[in-house]
């Protein structure tokens, strides 16, 4: 077929027997868990078709549980447990998918397409982050070529820039062509848009790849560049070129071109600038059928007029003088063509993120470039100590940011220019929480401090901090300052619990804590300063499992807590690794039904109905299992000026660190102490009127078991478990966007 696109049904095998070999170019997938799939992959074991079976799924799943994991050294047990949740309870040889690669007769066992792309573009990071490796592999790539566009092709793929690919060529391999073409000689007589396929195929089997094995023609340009984001034109034909281009105008495409020679690098941007003249307005009012009347012989002066003949390279008008006579094709070098590839590539990338790339034409001569090498000067405005300080300052708060943060909204931006000044970021909170949020980000920013403090002292330094800087700006929170210290400073002790410290959702696994380490615990938080009351009586934490229950019901049913909620939690996968913050909904610990209605509750017209009928009891049921499997609750109390929260946060991060130390895992429940806040502080604002009764008999229930906690409000309140499995990791948002270096000021 001319137009040739993947096949639904992947796992039929009859399709690999049916189809010649030559004309083979797209991988089969089985999923074993499915039993159709499975007995068709069977069935082609059978054939003796499958010649090779490589399983390498155990190293794959080990690579993606250090990938996700990359400030922990998981071994042993650790990682043991954290392979069989990757694995989700499913035997190794139904988890992920088989692929059957047919011109290769090999059968390749691989993770599934999510964690495979996940894992497989991990290195891209953060080239390109992982919201831009989204936004990028939504593209539609139509590419015109493949002698030249091989290179192209093959990169764009390596790279992930793009969802669907199409590929345009009517040629075959010939041995002339593999000065430039990466391939076998075994591909010698086969089509170059099959040869591309299957290249890129052995590298991404998930990749979705539509070939024109007609090429371009003026019947099928329409389907080539329908819904297509960027075209790139790297064939022979000056009529299709022009022809491309005309039809690329009328839909809007930007047009990219790379021509081999001096690294030359054309743009047309018609989805900025439709009326722009076609190839520039180089060729004049000529169309593309006006150049088919033209005589092949008589278009090098056209060619000429396109890549402007005094810009090229001698070499390669000396090889367009002999074209006809000493030459029979126009002259291309691997490196060039590999330099193409990549300079495409790198265009395409741009484009597809909205960098200001405008039309035009640019050179990326790498023989010019050769020719004015010198010997690097040293940068007299970077010292090595400068460096070291910045070096230092980077780790810092990389450890720093690791800090936890209600709905991991990371609230916090950080500037030094020779202090470190830690800012709440305004923007990052919700407006519909107003002190709340306030509070909140006093907390976390705390906490931020603490590791701070732990991480200079791992390096022997001490952290020296003032709060509130009276002519600092009202986001300011604290000034640090690091000085050098002949002793440990305290804290140092606890910079290996700071990436091990987890929120583990999860219900307890029944393992008690023991009544010396709770005692510890309390004994940590006096030594900070917190008021601590630990909660470990079983009735009570049943009791208190249904005080919880209630206020979460409440909390989602209630508009303006809900609106909160839906914004911290990413939804689907696609938001997981769109995003640097927020609650990835499957890492909560969810049952398959409580999922479902929390997607159910995802609509605010759903949860105003419940509020209205004051129904949702569904709601509360997570909540109800999870904190009756704990096994205590801590509260910790605080005083409620800026000063005494961001303390209270700095000394709960300390005291989770040391719990983390003792194999005991914390994890804050928020909905109580925002909706007792509410309550007490705020007149009951955001809450329906018709709750206050509740409100007050659940604050009451909840003083009953924590009558010993003597302070303004209740700033955490919080399950302990001890650690068991392997908790995810919750994801950050790079330095760059966190931190920013004022060079311009006097370093210490």
């Amino acid at each position: 077929m001319p137009i040739e696109k993947l096949p639904e049904k992947r796992w039929d095998y009859r399709v690999a027997l049916d189809t010649p070999e030559e004309d083979q170019w797209f991988p089969l997938i089985f999923d074993r868990s499915d039993e159709v799939q499975r007995e068709h992959m069977d069935a082609l074991m059978g054939t003796g078709q499958v010649i090779y079976v490589d399983d390498t799924i155990e190293s794959q799943i080990v690579d993606l549980v250090h990938a996700r994991n990359p400030s922990l050294r998981l071994e042993g047990e650790q990682l043991e447990a954290a392979k069989l949740e990757v694995l989700g309870g499913r035997p190794r040889n139904r988890f992920g998918r088989w692929v059957y690669l047919p011109w290769r007769r090999r059968m390749v066992h691989l993770l599934p397409a999510e964690p495979f792309a996940e894992l497989r573009a991990d290195r891209n990071r953060n080239k390109i982050t992982a919201a831009e490796q989204v936004k990028l592999g939504r593209q539609t790539i139509a590419l015109a070529g493949l002698s030249v566009g091989n290179a192209v092709a093959t990169t764009l793929a390596l790279e992930g820039l793009c969802g669907e690919l199409r590929l345009a060529d009517f040629d075959t391999l010939e041995l002339s062509n593999m000065n430039r073409i990466r391939c076998g000689v075994h591909h010698l007589g086969l089509k170059k848009a099959v040869i591309c396929a299957r290249q890129i195929f052995e590298q991404n089997p998930y990749a979705n790849l539509v070939l024109f094995t007609d090429g371009v023609t003026a019947e099928n340009i329409g389907a080539f560049l329908a819904g297509v984001d960027i075209a790139i034109d790297e064939c022979d034909s000056l009529m299709i070129k022009v022809c491309l281009r005309e039809e690329a105008k009328k839909l809007r495409i930007p047009v990219l071109m790379e021509t081999s020679d001096r690294g030359l690098l054309d743009i047309e941007r018609y989805d900025l600038e439709p009326d722009r003249p076609i190839l520039h307005g180089l060729l004049g009012p000529l169309t593309s059928a006006d150049i088919a009347k033209i005589p092949p012989e008589a278009r090098l002066g056209l060619i000429l007029q396109i890549v402007g003949g005094t810009q090229l390279s001698a070499r390669a008008l000396a090889s367009l003088l002999e074209l006809g006579h000493s030459l029979r094709g126009l002259s291309q070098l691997g490196s060039d063509v590999t330099l193409g590839g990549a300079t495409t590539a790198i265009a395409v990338r741009q484009i597809g993120l909205g960098a200001p790339i405008r039309s035009g034409r640019t050179y990326i001569d790498v023989s010019g470039i050769l020719k004015q090498i010198s010997s690097p000067e040293p940068d007299p405005g970077v010292a090595p100590q400068r460096q070291q300080e910045r070096t230092f300052v980077e780790k810092v708060v990389e450890q720093a940011t690791l800090a936890p943060s209600r709905g991991n909204q990371q609230p916090w931006k950080l500037v030094y220019n020779g202090r470190l000044h830690v800012h709440v970021d305004q923007g990052r909170l919700p407006g519909s929480a107003g002190e709340v949020a306030r509070n909140d980000a006093l907390l976390a920013i705390g906490a931020l401090l603490a590791n701070v403090e732990v991480t200079a002292a791992a390096a022997g330094k001490r952290a020296v901090y003032e709060l509130f800087p009276e002519e600092a700006g009202p986001d300011l929170v604290t000034s640090v300052g690091f000085e050098a210290s002949d002793e440990t400073p305290a804290g140092a002790e606890l910079h290996a619990e700071i990436a091990r410290r987890r929120t583990d959702p999860h219900a307890g696994n029944g393992e008690a804590v023991t009544p010396d380490e709770l005692d510890r615990l309390l004994e940590v938080a006096s030594e900070l300063g917190l008021s601590l009351q630990i909660c470990q009586e079983r009735s009570s934490i049943e009791e208190l499992a249904q005080v919880v229950a209630e206020a979460d019901r409440l909390s989602l049913i209630s508009r303006s807590f809900h609106q909160r909620f839906v914004e911290q939690i990413r939804w689907t996968d696609e938001e997981v690794l769109a995003t640097f913050d927020g609650v990835d909904l499957k890492s909560l610990g969810l049952s398959p039904a409580e999922q479902t209605f929390m997607q159910m509750v995802r609509s605010p017209d759903v949860c105003q109905l419940l509020h209205d009928v004051q129904g949702g009891s569904v709601l509360g049921t997570r909540a109800r299992r999870v904190v009756a499997s704990s096994a205590a609750l801590g509260c910790i109390s605080s005083g409620q000026s800026r000063d005494a929260i961001v303390a209270t946060g700095r000394s709960f991060q300390r005291l989770w660190l040391a719990a983390t130390q003792m194999g005991l895992s914390l994890h804050p429940w928020a909905s109580v102490t925002e909706l007792f806040y509410r309550a007490k502080y705020m007149a009951y604002a955001g809450i329906d009127p018709r709750n206050v009764e509740t409100i007050e008999e659940l604050h009451s229930r909840f003083l009953h078991h924590f009558f010993e906690v003597d302070a303004e409000f209740f700033a955490c309140f919080f399950r302990i478990n001890r650690i068991h499995g392997t908790a995810g990791t919750t994801r950050r948002r790079p330095l760059s966007e966190v931190l920013t270096f004022v060079d311009s000021c006097t370093h210490a």
